[in-house]
Parts: C-alpha cells; sequence; structure tokens
C-alpha cells in the first residue's frame, strides 16, 4: 500500500513541530485499504506510537468512500483496544458517499489503531483511509464545527468553526475522492499534517493555528476531486 507523508505549508506563518504555545506535535502515520464485498471489515495501523508526555491526545481522521443510504459506514474506532470516541463528522453525496471523520482521545504509549466499518455494497471504487497524529500539553476538546462538504467537482474546500480558548490548535478531518491523485496544501496558515493521497480516496489531517478565540476558516487545496469533505475541531492548550 502506498503512503504519503507530506508536510505543506503556505503563507507567512510557517510553523514546524509546535503548532501552537503550548500544543505540540508528536507523531503521525496514516493506512489506507482499498475494499470490495469480500474484504475484511476492519482496517488497522499497526503500532502507532503516540507518546508518552502529559496530556497526550491522539487524533484519528477516517475517510471513506462507499455506496451507501446516508449511514455513517464508520462502526467504531479504537487505539490499543480502548474505543476512541466520535467528535465530528460530515459526508457528501454524489452517488458514492465520502465521509470525513474525526476520533479524539487522551492516549499513552504505542498501540494498533482499529477502524471497523460496514461491508460495501459493490466491488467498485470502495476505500477507507485512516490518518493519525498525537499532540502533547492537551487539556480537552473545545468547539467543533458543522462541517462543509462539496459534490460539484472541487478543486479546494474550507470549513469554519469557531474557538473558545487560546492557543488552541485546530485540526479537521478532509476527505477528497475521485479520478485524480496528488498531495493537499494547506490555505493560510494551515499544514497538512498528514496527507495520505491515493487514486480512490485522499484523506488529509489538517492542523490550523488558533492564538485566540474566533472564527478560523481550515481548508486545502487539490487536485480535482468529483466529491470532498470536511469536518473540524478545536484542541484546547493546557
Amino acid at each position: 500500500m502506498k503512503k504519503a507523508f507530506i508536510l505543506s505549508l503556505l503563507g507567512i506563518a510557517v510553523i514546524a513541530t509546535s503548532a501552537s504555545a503550548e500544543i505540540k506535535f508528536v507523531n503521525s502515520d496514516s493506512e489506507y485499504e482499498e475494499i470490495n464485498t469480500s474484504s475484511s471489515t476492519t482496517l488497522t495501523l499497526s503500532g502507532f506510537d503516540a507518546g508518552k508526555a502529559a496530556n497526550t491526545y491522539i487524533v484519528i481522521s477516517v475517510a471513506s468512500k462507499l455506496k451507501e443510504d446516508d449511514d455513517n459506514p464508520i462502526i467504531s474506532v479504537s487505539f490499543n483496544g480502548t474505543p476512541v470516541p466520535s467528535v465530528a463528522s460530515e459526508y457528501v453525496n454524489d452517488s458514492y458517499e465520502g465521509w470525513a471523520n474525526l476520533y479524539i482521545a487522551p492516549v499513552s504509549g504505542v498501540g494498533d489503531i482499529e477502524v471497523n466499518y460496514l461491508a460495501p455494497t459493490d466491488d467498485e471504487f470502495d476505500a477507507i483511509s485512516i490518518s493519525v497524529a498525537s499532540y502533547s500539553g492537551v487539556k480537552g476538546i473545545g468547539a467543533t464545527s458543522r462541517g462543509a462538504n462539496d459534490p460539484g467537482g472541487p478543486t479546494e474546500l474550507s470549513d469554519s468553526i469557531s474557538t473558545t480558548g487560546a492557543d488552541s490548535l485546530i485540526v479537521s478531518s478532509l476527505m477528497a475522492a475521485g479520478n485524480s491523485k496528488g498531495s493537499m496544501d494547506g490555505m493560510g496558515d494551515t499544514m497538512v499534517r498528514v496527507d495520505n493521497t491515493e487514486k480512490r480516496l485522499n484523506n488529509g489531517l489538517l492542523e490550523t493555528k488558533a492564538p485566540s478565540a474566533g472564527r478560523y476558516s481550515p481548508g486545502a487545496d487539490f487536485p480535482g476531486q468529483l466529491r470532498a469533505s470536511i469536518v473540524s475541531a478545536e484542541l484546547l492548550a493546557k
């Protein structure tokens, strides 16, 4: 399985491994699978090292592209056998459904990430993707967005979220699916922490600095796709 781990920085507010005054990036990884009706209904990313620093949180972006009937195909997500709760999701429907999902929880150490999902209803063009990152110095989850989607052949998509704290970090799950592949580029001061780029399904885990409470528009540019969806959440600094 081909993976691409790309850090794309645009704009003048350049950041490295520390995305805010308090919240610090620890690690990232991704996994991808094209699926059919006879596939296993579990996708596993083995041995992810989230780190052992104080107040470490894991952020898991799960993107899916399946033919379903308005139901989220993701059943559950776990880290080292412990469930990771869903905090936000958004989908786009244009004969295929493309879901962007965010799962966030405090964790520590090394463990497998497992995503359980519904079996697809046909044998063409279906896929599941995991993008994960861990951060230290997080005290909890703040605001979440309503999400956004575009079924009209987009080349970019942005969300809208109003944060509540100082020195927060906005994390976004971006799903883009269609016929093209190529890396995502963050808009403004957004960083693409993990860019899991495949032919059938692109999964971007985005970061956006939020130094003060207010409205932000995280998003990314990408090669033309048939559909895209995005959803975001705020990590509060310790």
